[in-house]
C-alpha cells in the first residue's frame, strides 16, 4: 500500500476500529475477518506517514469511535 500510495497528495483509506467489535460480543469469525480484512487507525497512520502524502481521508469507517479514539 504504501508503494502505491507514495507520491500521492491525497490518500483514501479504509479504516476499523477493533476494539469496538472486541468489546461487542461479536462473533470470533467475524472479528478474525476484520483484522485480517481492514486496518485499524494505527496502521493507516503508518501506511499515510511511510508514503509521505499530504491528507489522509478515512473511507469505510467500520465500528463505533469516540472523539479520543
Amino acid at each position: 500500500m504504501v508503494r502505491l500510495a507514495r507520491g500521492a497528495r491525497l490518500l483514501l483509506h479504509e479504516c476499523v476500529n477493533l476494539d469496538y467489535f472486541r468489546a461487542g460480543g461479536f462473533d470470533v469469525a467475524f472479528i478474525k475477518h476484520q483484522e485480517e480484512s481492514h486496518t485499524p487507525p494505527h496502521g493507516v497512520r503508518r501506511v499515510a506517514a511511510a508514503a509521505g502524502v499530504d491528507q489522509l481521508l478515512l473511507t469505510h469507517l467500520a465500528g463505533v469511535a469516540t472523539d479520543e479514539q
